[in-house]
């Protein structure tokens, strides 16, 4: 989870149960842009069986992610 520190770092810091983040905020607290996918492929925000790199960041702060590519915002939500 190196690359995604900061987002797991932002969500576990707050008290609120439900986030909303913009791609642009999301890359701004990243440092670097996301990938293809996370624009055009609601599977890359899914948590799986299988954690990816960005999923850990949110499942290890006890959120879930659901992402709204054409208004590219994402609501992460506790768990």
């Amino acid at each position: 989870m190196p690359s995604y520190k900061p987002l797991h770092s932002f969500l576990q810091g707050r008290y609120a149960d439900r986030l909303v983040l913009t791609f642009g905020q999301l890359e701004d607290l990243l440092g670097f842009p996301l990938p293809p996918e996370a624009r055009s492929d609601p599977n890359w925000w899914v948590a799986g069986a299988a954690q990816t790199e960005q999923s850990s960041a949110w499942t290890t702060a006890n959120r879930s992610a659901a992402a709204n590519l054409s208004a590219a915002i994402v609501l992460f939500e506790r768990t």
